[in-house]
């Protein structure tokens, strides 16, 4: 749900055996569309739109005429 604190990019890199930056890569491009915010020093947080943003994401393209 919004405002659910997410696992710190550190944690989440050891996890999925990555590098941190890629964690903290895609954080930042989550935080464009609204799926996730940050709070500087304190984290990133689920969004208020990340329902939306991932609906939007995963929609069938309609098919145009």
């Amino acid at each position: 749900s919004a405002d659910t604190q997410l696992p710190s990019v550190r944690e989440l890199a050891a996890e999925f055996g990555v590098n941190p930056n890629t964690v903290a890569r895609t954080y930042e491009r989550l935080t464009l569309d609204g799926t996730v915010r940050s709070a500087r020093g304190i984290g990133f947080f689920v969004g208020e739109n990340a329902k939306e943003a991932i609906v939007s994401r995963t929609a069938p393209e309609e098919a145009t005429a």
